[in-house]
């Protein structure tokens, strides 16, 4: 089947990327980039070729973080609650009746929370390099993006960042660099805050976000159907750590599945798109494209 072309639309306020509007099911896709916090200026375009062959199999929706955290006052972005209610919305104003949700890095974390909350909307979770869901461990501290480039708008400090996190750096091409430096000059990211006490509440409610859903996959579990995809390069986070987050994940919730993609950093869907592909389709007909919960 020949992939559908996506295209932009407001949702709630946010840019969306539909192939079909009037879709009621489908795969949900949420980039994980959040204005003053991530290392790179993502979006939706952080998602490359990946989403071509999701689109030729049915409704695709992109949700462009970037979009989505910098609209209105800029609050959404200033605690992982705030991302979590504000994907939520856009999630719900999409119109859907069941979807599966793909979550990147930190909105990893926020669709596990989302889940537990909506389970009557979202019928499965992917969550993709989500090490900001993994239990916080005493170890030394990760250097992959220490000293980086100045100021962290330019592209070269775009590149650099992708470069880091990346086992590959094929698939950081003149397309991606342009997307993240158009990204960077947007007034939601310049506007972020990136330090001090903004970064001390964001780090806070992180904590208590994976304190709740913690709670919650230890005593009542997960509603839905739960993957984890990682990298078996992914320098931020290690498998290991993954594998922890799929044991408290699994404790109460059977239908858990841990996948991982050979040759891939944290950026997996762009350096193996074709291994992704395989891995969240087989995941969403499994538990049932249209169906309601497992």
């Amino acid at each position: 089947m020949q992939a559908a072309e996506l295209k932009p639309c407001l949702v709630d306020g946010a840019t969306v990327l539909r192939n079909d509007p009037g879709a009621r099911t489908g795969i949900v896709f949420i980039d994980g980039s959040i204005p003053g916090v991530s290392p790179y200026c993502g979006g939706a375009h952080v998602w490359g070729k990946a989403l071509a062959p999701f689109a030729g199999e049915g409704g695709v929706a992109v949700i462009d973080s970037l979009s989505a955290l910098g609209s209105g006052d800029g609050a959404a972005c200033k605690t992982l609650d705030g991302a979590k209610d504000r994907f939520l919305s856009i999630l719900r104003a999409l119109g859907l009746r069941r979807c599966h949700v793909v979550a990147h890095d930190v909105a990893g974390l926020a669709a596990l929370l989302m889940a537990c909350e909506a389970a009557d909307l979202i019928a499965g979770v992917t969550v993709v390099s989500g090490g900001v869901a993994c239990p916080t461990r005493d170890e030394e501290e990760n250097l992959a993006l220490a000293h980086p480039y100045a100021p962290r708008t330019h592209r070269s400090a775009q590149k650099w960042a992708l470069e880091r996190i990346s086992y590959s750096h094929q698939h950081i091409d003149a397309k991606l660099l342009d997307a993240c430096e158009a990204a960077a000059r947007s007034a939601a990211w310049l506007d972020a805050p990136i330090q001090g006490e903004a970064r001390s509440r964001w780090q806070g409610s992180v904590g208590r976000a994976k304190a709740r859903l913690y709670q919650a996959a230890r005593t009542t579990g997960v509603p839905v159907p739960v993957q984890l995809v990682w990298g078996t390069h992914d320098p931020l986070s290690s498998v290991e750590h993954g594998l922890t987050l799929f044991r408290i994940l699994a404790e109460k919730q059977r239908a858990a599945h841990f996948h991982l993609l050979n040759r891939a950093g944290a950026l997996p869907f762009r350096e193996e798109a074709e291994g992704f592909h395989q891995a969240v389709a087989a995941f969403v007909d499994g538990t049932g494209r249209d169906d309601g919960p497992v």
